[in-house]
């Protein structure tokens, strides 16, 4: 038969259980909170664990059934339990991604982390830093996770992988919270010469060694030449679909497919014959 659900538990009050790898419950905790960025406080009895906790609780709460946890805002939760520096740097990445780092102030981050500002600084010795970190991150997801693996994907058709760079990028610029390049963006409104404007010219760079390797493969002349041109095709169709023009991607396209017909093929030096007869 099912279980009978439990009475309703006191309004700020939720209760955890606590799993192990095993499986076993190690034991229970109640988080309170009753202000928006109050200080929340959670005691993991049975495995001697205290961790202190900022974060927005929602405390509606619906019968608990089982071992399951009474239903909350679990998001608030799962953002509350993260690691300090992942916390801050999401927000960072979150907030630098769609305003820009110079609109972004250390106290926008922490408030939107829920960190305290000392913990920040434990992290990141400055804004500048938080923004290098911002910027390496934006590579590994941006470049490396969704740009370069996605085109792979695609094809294994090395000149089929560069005409897919916009088939993506047409994708994206329709999409609701297209957001634009960060690379771009950052490198445009930060100090010329600045480790941020460096940094940010750096990570461009190796989109551009991604699109030469593709060069390469593909047996085109003068790769580094080719990855320069079609690089600016890249930026240029995400500038003008910044601008409103949602269909930069296929003029891009149309542009590019024109290059490659046109751009000279690497000679292949036909094979050296056998000598004829023995020694």
């Amino acid at each position: 038969m099912p279980q009978k659900p439990r009475a309703r538990r006191p309004a700020l009050n939720v209760t955890i259980r606590m799993r192990g790898a095993s499986g076993a419950v190690h034991g229970s905790s109640d988080i309170w909170s009753s202000l928006t960025g109050a200080q929340v406080w959670s005691s993991f009895g049975k495995i001697g664990v205290r961790a202190q906790l900022y974060e927005t609780i929602d405390a509606r709460q619906q019968p608990c059934i089982g071992n399951e946890v009474a239903t909350v805002n679990r998001q608030a939760i799962q953002k509350a339990t993260r690691p300090t520096r992942e916390r801050i740097l999401a927000s960072a990445y979150r907030l630098f991604m769609s305003r820009g780092i110079a609109h972004v102030g250390v106290d926008a981050i922490v408030a939107d982390s829920g960190c305290a500002k000392a913990s920040l600084y434990n992290y990141f010795c400055s804004k500048e830093e938080l923004a290098l970190a911002f910027l390496e991150q934006r590579e590994s997801l941006w470049t490396r996770a969704w740009l370069e693996e996605e085109v792979r994907r695609r094809t294994a058709d090395p000149e089929g992988r560069l005409i897919a760079i916009f088939d993506l990028f047409d994708e994206w610029f329709h999409k609701k919270d297209f957001e634009g390049c960060s690379f771009i963006s950052v490198l445009l409104e930060s100090e010329y010469n600045s480790p941020v404007h460096r940094a940010a010219a750096h990570h461009l760079g190796n989109i551009q060694a991604i699109v030469r390797g593709f060069a390469m493969d593909a047996g085109l002349d003068d790769s580094a030449g080719f990855a320069q041109v079609w690089h600016i095709l890249m930026k240029g169709s995400i500038v003008t679909a910044g601008e409103g023009n949602r269909d930069a991607a296929k003029s891009a396209q149309r542009a590019g497919r024109a290059i490659l017909e046109t751009w000279p093929r690497l000679v292949q030096m036909p094979a050296r014959p056998a000598a004829a007869g023995g020694g």
